[in-house]
């Protein structure tokens, strides 16, 4: 038996000892916002677009198994909210809006494989498995129809 875990560990420090660490990752950031054209009784009135914004990031580490071959994992986590506007309130004289708020977190382990090279590019195909949750779903909505107001906490959707 130890002679079988020297061997196991032997063979993973040949390994490591030409191995090299990839580090990068993603940043992301949208905004989406503005007039809507969308006049639906009168027409001299707007009714503000949908607005949505999000944010979200995924640092990835990956380890050079040899020319041809890459294992990684990428863990991410993103944010946003969306923002809709009743039309039939507006073109009444009123207010109605929901907005939905939203955090989504992920943990992606891959593998690649490089097929072919072409001066400095490298072509590839990769294989994912996408474990994402989304622990908390966030509500408010507001209306002047009835003058209500109303917040909803739910467990992910």
């Amino acid at each position: 038996m130890k002679k079988v875990l020297f061997m196991l560990a032997f063979a993973g420090l040949a390994m490591a000892a030409n191995a090299q660490l990839i580090l990068g990752g993603s940043l992301q950031f949208n905004n989406q916002s503005g007039k809507s054209t969308n006049e639906v009784a009168n027409p001299t009135y707007n009714v503000p677009a949908t607005k949505t914004m999000g944010f979200g990031f995924a640092p990835t580490i990956s380890y050079v198994l040899n020319d041809n071959m890459q294992v990684g994992i990428s863990i991410g986590m993103s944010m946003g909210s969306t923002t809709t506007y009743s039309a039939p309130a507006y073109a009444g004289g009123k207010e109605e809006w929901v907005k939905r708020s939203i955090n989504v977190y992920a943990v992606a382990p891959y593998f690649r494989y490089y097929f072919a090279q072409a001066g400095n590019f490298n072509f590839f195909c990769e294989a994912a498995l996408v474990f994402a949750m989304n622990p908390r779903t966030k509500t408010h909505t507001y209306s002047t129809f009835g003058a209500t107001e109303v917040n909803t906490d739910t467990k992910g959707a």
